[in-house]
């Protein structure tokens, strides 16, 4: 669940593009890192189990839309 946010997040520290930028790895890594442990402290609640599920769908959405060349990250994988 939230492990894989925390994850993603430290995948940003070693260079993944992110819909933010090339210039602000910073602010991506510390949203996407305050969103995994969010969503650990409310897995409880079943809140932050549907939110790490949305965000994992978020993701693959993001990664397919990286693909095109349409929007510039065409060699992006």
């Amino acid at each position: 669940m939230s492990f894989c946010t925390v994850l993603s997040s430290i995948t940003i520290l070693f260079g993944c593009q992110t819909e933010y930028g090339k210039g602000k790895w910073k602010r991506a890594f510390l949203l996407t890192l305050i969103a995994g442990i969010l969503q650990f402290l409310t897995a409880i609640f079943v809140i932050g189990w549907v939110w790490s599920i949305m965000t994992g769908i978020n993701f693959i959405k993001h990664s397919t839309k990286m693909k095109d060349p349409k929007f510039g990250y065409g060699d992006a994988i």
